[in-house]
């Protein structure tokens, strides 16, 4: 399998395991333009994939992109940031976060 849909394949996986716990939770946050992240480096250590996409809820109303990270003991890594023009603003990153929690964890961030 390729580095592209191996990353495809994590992001698809992440989606499916927020589905799993409320199927409509994407769409009530307003998620769109979602894209898979490759793996490599980051500030907080060397992740699997991820996926990254942009939503909209009471605290974060335009410009919120929620990023999730696959880390190597099989646990996310969830930040949400908000852009505006240039200007980026980290609101929240939650560390070892299970798959049964990333719906939950993303949702308490966003407020929905």
């Amino acid at each position: 399998m390729s580095t592209e849909n191996y990353s495809i394949s994590i992001a698809q996986t992440i989606i499916s395991q927020i589905k799993s716990t409320d199927f409509w939770a994407l769409g009530s946050w307003g998620a769109k333009n979602y894209v898979s992240l490759p793996e490599g480096r980051r500030d907080f250590g060397y992740v699997l994939g991820g996926l990254q996409f942009d939503v909209s809820g009471r605290k974060i109303q335009r410009g919120g992109k929620v990023i999730v990270y696959l880390m190597g003991n099989d646990t996310y890594t969830v930040r949400v940031i908000k852009v505006f023009g240039s200007k980026i603003t980290e609101v929240k990153t939650v560390q070892e976060v299970y798959c049964d929690g990333l719906m939950e964890t993303i949702d308490n961030i966003i407020e929905r």
